[in-house]
């Protein structure tokens, strides 16, 4: 397979302020943005469909199962390690839906020794970036947990419509803000058994333009977005020849929208909710066999969506 790693050093100076930025420099990925940071950003990968391509979590699905895409706005890049692209067909190990290939990000994790760290960033925009964390560890446990949040008053994406003069009202500033979180926890119990633990939380809160019709003046719209995945992971090296992994995990995607409607003339506002919320409950369990000539895998997958 065409495989591309991008380290956590190669993300550091890539100077992108996003992930879908990073992402679109990599070769066979087209990105789609709606307007700036924290809006809607659709990933393209060798051309397929965008709902056709998959993206992991430290091996969870984060994607909502009413839009088929996983929102790459909001998951920062302080929280991310490394990420592993692999291009092309690869529905035999990760579902139906794995045509265009599969992009897997895994969160910051421990290292050895004790390492805190703390940055602070501003930019146009009044775009302001904050991140810290502690990552440490030893030979047979390691532990990190990395903290960020961010915030831009933005622009109007909007382009005013003169036959409209209701659209005056999709003129303002679209803001985005972020606050993310995420954990681990991995021992090594002996030179054949390793057990690990990841939590990540994303709660983003977006305003965002549309476009007005004859009848009434839409003055308002902004959605809240909260990823959260969590996930335990048993390796164990049975024999010199089979290797055993059992990931449990549990990917929520809950999104809601709120819209705000002015009418002409009398009738006052209208506020209206739209909720979705995807919650996946996900069983893995990969052995690995080496054979005289080559490898066996055997995969037992198991995803039910709510």
């Amino acid at each position: 397979a065409d495989i591309t790693i991008i380290s956590e050093e190669e993300i550091k100076l890539a100077g992108s302020s996003s992930l879908p930025e990073l992402l679109q420099r990599q070769p066979g990925i087209e990105i789609s943005n709606n307007g700036g940071q924290g809006k809607v950003s659709t990933l393209f990968l060798r051309g397929a469909s965008s709902t056709h391509s998959v993206i992991l979590l430290d091996g969870i699905r984060i994607d909502s199962a009413t839009a088929g895409l996983t929102a790459i706005e909001n998951i920062p890049l302080s929280q991310i390690e490394k990420i592993e692209i692999v291009r092309g067909p690869a529905s035999s190990l990760y579902g139906q839906d794995a045509i265009g290939g599969v992009i897997q990000i895994f969160t910051k994790k421990g290292l050895n020794g004790f390492k805190p760290y703390i940055s602070f960033g501003y930019g146009k925009y009044n775009t302001s970036i904050a991140q810290g964390g502690i990552r440490g560890g030893d030979d047979k446990t390691s532990y990190a947990i990395n903290l960020s949040s961010q915030s831009s008053t933005g622009f109007s994406a909007f382009e005013p419509n003169a036959n409209s003069p209701a659209n005056i009202y999709n003129l303002d500033k679209d803001g985005y803000r972020n606050k993310s979180a995420s954990a681990s926890l991995s021992h090594k119990i002996n030179e054949k058994f390793d057990i690990n633990f990841q939590y990540f939380l994303s709660q983003g809160k977006n305003k965002y333009d549309n476009s007005s019709d004859n009848y009434y003046q839409r003055f308002s719209y902004e959605n809240s977005q909260d990823q959260e995945s969590i996930s335990g992971t048993v390796n164990s090296q049975l024999t010199n020849y089979w290797k055993s992994s059992l990931r449990v995990g549990r990917g929520i995607d809950d999104y809601v929208e709120k819209q705000s409607y002015s009418f002409f003339g009398p009738g006052g506002y209208i506020d209206k909710d739209n909720v979705y919320k995807t919650i996946q409950n996900q069983i893995t369990w990969q052995n690995d066999i080496l054979l005289p000539l080559g490898s066996l895998v055997l995969l037992y997958d198991k995803l039910d969506q709510k």
